[in-house]
């Protein structure tokens, strides 16, 4: 812009000057001047080059005429030269082409050439192909452009498929209860190949279905490299499945084919299962009742059909597939059912079971029950113990302590409190099923006999676990005045499943512990005989008044439960010898005497 000022300048200056002296013509070389700044705000503009080069539509892939569009920029314009633009669609040859072609070189029949007035270049392609157009520039000066590419794709002709094939094959009259698989073949001539392959049970689907929608009930999938296609039908259908193509230029297929399929997906019906330990499913009932069993168990599954309901039989029952996963291709499977009922049994094992079984039911016409029914199985194996006993005599005291300790035997005056330990689990292996305790029993039985007459049974709430596992129950034998309780103590203990321990006495377990237990509330008994030697001399008091020695036998006895000690005291002081020299009964000396 200053350089055009300056030259403006100068003009008006001139045209003053010459106003007066100079002739007219002399403006030509001003205006020739004027020209040549034209033509150097047009050398501004750069080299010649292609622009904005593009397609329509723009997409990969085409099924309609595609227009190739751009614009020629820069370069410099002539009277005598039109701008011009060239192309070819030679892959191997376009840069050759290009190095040694000219602006007015036209031998080579596979470059085309384009005269365009208004710089703009529009190539349209109404083929299928699959090209990639190589297109360069020439300006007025005949001045070459760099070159270009851009890709074309076109494929207007429709994919083809073949009538699809179904297996298994069925007909209006012969139904299956599998799942269908259909497959066949598509293929596409135009180039782009096929995209996908779309079917429907419905037979409006085709004509409603267009390339970029979704259309209910329209399934779409698609074809390996060598046109194959299938997939699986698992609904219940007796009609035809329509199946057609699409290409990657969006062409469909003319018409749809179509296969019929006969699939009944009534699911098989399993009306109950039972074992033998008392569980049990219903169909349509609440969860499943779980029982114990000690043994093996054996499950009944009872699918048999009412006539009216299968009147065809193509439902009934045929085979049950039953195993501990989820997976159905590790199930087992009984055949051959009995009035409708199937079998199997869950051995009991080393260490019990507790594990789901899973089942599943096929009828006639090869339906399977899609989701199992989980059925728990439960079973232990192991017999409970008795650990231990211990005894709480009431109104304890340590001297009734320590004869027991001493005579290994349970001796006590108002009653005892006798606690039995007892446990359903494995101690030494945690993998061992436990059912839980039901109850702990205690005997006391006359001597010779052990697990006969029930003291009490412990059951429920009266059952306390502890923290290792174990479970405790406790029984109190209470004394009656007059009255002596001397039996031999033994307890059982039984588990849920119905395993039961053996009859358990204390010495069982702890060989220095007795199984005797004595309750006693009757006072031993002391007779005394005076022996009325020398003089004497009874007064009102009662008293008795010797000359010399005196002399008295003492006779003490408890016949029940023995005597503890016997103490014997003149003036307060006790007497530990008899008159011949005999120690009298102490409680460290004490042992199983009743006299």
């Amino acid at each position: 812009m200053r350089k055009l000022y300056k030259r403006l300048l100068s003009f008006a200056v001139v045209i003053l000057v010459l106003f007066q002296s100079v002739p007219m013509y002399s403006l030509e070389v001003y205006a020739d001047q004027t020209k040549d700044e034209e033509q150097t705000e047009d050398e501004d503009q750069g080299k010649i080059r292609i622009e904005e080069l593009t397609k329509m539509p723009n997409i990969e892939w085409s099924n309609q005429d595609v227009t190739i569009i751009g614009k020629i920029k820069g370069g410099i314009s002539s009277q005598e030269n039109s701008y011009r633009y060239k192309y070819t669609t030679n892959k191997k040859k376009y840069y050759d082409y290009y190095e040694h072609d000219n602006y007015g070189d036209n031998s080579n029949l596979e470059i085309r050439m384009q005269d365009t007035g208004d710089q703009t270049i529009n190539i349209k392609e109404t083929n299928n192909t699959l090209s990639t157009y190589y297109i360069w520039a020439y300006d007025g000066k005949k001045e070459k452009s760099e070159l270009y590419s851009i890709k074309v794709k076109v494929d207007k002709n429709v994919p083809t498929v073949d009538v699809p094939t179904s297996n298994p094959v069925t007909d209006v009259n012969n139904p299956t209860g599998k799942d269908v698989t259909i497959s066949g073949k598509v293929s596409d001539t135009g180039g782009s190949e096929v995209k996908e392959v779309r079917y429907s049970k419905d037979a409006n689907a085709f004509e409603q279905d267009v390339f970029d929608s979704e259309v209910e009930g329209v399934h779409k999938i698609d074809a390996d490299e060598n046109g194959n296609y299938s997939f699986v039908w698992s609904e219940s259908l007796k009609g035809y499945v329509y199946v057609w193509a699409y290409d990657h230029a969006g062409n469909k297929c003319e018409t749809a084919q179509k296969v019929y399929i006969n699939v009944d997906k009534t699911p098989p019906i399993i009306n109950k299962i039972t074992d033998i330990v008392g569980g049990s499913w219903i169909n349509g009932g609440s969860k499943q009742t779980i029982g114990w069993g000690k043994d093996k168990v054996t499950v009944t599954i009872d699918a048999n059909l009412d006539p009216k309901i299968d009147s065809n039989r193509s439902h009934i029952v045929t085979k049950i597939y039953y195993g501990k996963s989820e997976d159905f291709k590790s199930a087992q499977v009984i055949k051959n059912p009995v009035n409708g009922q199937f079998t199997f049994e869950v051995p009991a094992g080393k260490e019990g079971v507790d594990e789901t079984y899973y089942i599943w039911a096929e009828n006639a016409i090869d339906c399977i029950t899609k989701v199992p029914i989980p059925y728990k199985i439960q079973i232990d194996s192991h017999t409970p113990e008795i650990v231990s006993y211990e005894f709480s005599p009431l109104h304890d005291n340590l001297a009734s302590k320590f004869i027991r300790w001493l005579t290994g035997g349970i001796f006590c005056k108002e009653g005892v409190k006798v606690t039995v330990t007892a446990t359903d689990e494995d101690q030494d292996n945690d993998d061992v099923v436990s059912s839980g305790m039901k109850s702990i029993t205690l005997y006391g039985d006359d001597k010779g006999q052990s697990g006969v007459s029930v003291i009490g049974e412990a059951t429920g709430d009266s059952l306390v676990k502890q923290k290792n596992g174990t479970v405790k129950a406790s029984f109190d034998i209470a004394g009656k005045e007059g009255e002596v309780y001397r039996k031999v103590l033994s307890a059982k203990a039984k588990d849920v499943a119905g395993n039961e321990s053996s009859v358990t006495k204390p010495s069982d377990i702890d060989e220095e512990k007795g199984d005797e237990i004595v309750v006693e509330k009757t006072s031993p008994t002391i007779q005394i005989e005076k022996k009325k030697t020398g003089a004497y001399k009874e007064v009102g008091t009662g008293d008795i008044y010797y000359h010399g020695e005196a002399s008295f036998d003492l006779s003490i006895s408890d016949v029940d439960s023995g005597l503890q000690s016997v103490e014997v005291m003149i003036n307060g002081q006790p007497i530990k010898k008899d008159s011949n020299q005999q120690t009298i009964l102490t409680e460290k000396e004490s042992k199983d005497n009743k006299t």
